[in-house]
């Protein structure tokens, strides 16, 4: 079984690779699955609950002058490579 230390270095060679690949290519989404299953591995997600999808909230201006507040939600390449940052830099 590979040590936290040798996980880690997995998932930054995965994330390190997806430079070169072009965006919402199978490559990038097959890497962002292996990522996804190293996290589980080290707990840092849990099986059976949703990701933790970050919410943001975004004031615009239309032409008219009338503000509207809208949520948006991180994607899910996001979302990943967040986690993955937060594990790496732990």
């Amino acid at each position: 079984m590979k040590t936290r230390e040798e996980i880690i270095k997995d998932i930054s060679i995965l994330i390190i690779a997806m430079r070169d690949k072009k965006p919402n290519s199978m490559d990038i989404l097959r890497r962002l699955g292996a990522i996804e299953g190293l996290l589980l591995v080290l707990g840092k997600i849990k099986m059976y609950e949703s990701l933790p999808f970050r919410k943001t909230e975004v004031t615009t201006t239309n032409f008219w002058g009338k503000t509207s507040i809208d949520v948006e939600i991180e994607s899910y390449e996001n979302c990943i490579l967040r986690l993955a940052k937060e594990v790496i830099s732990e």
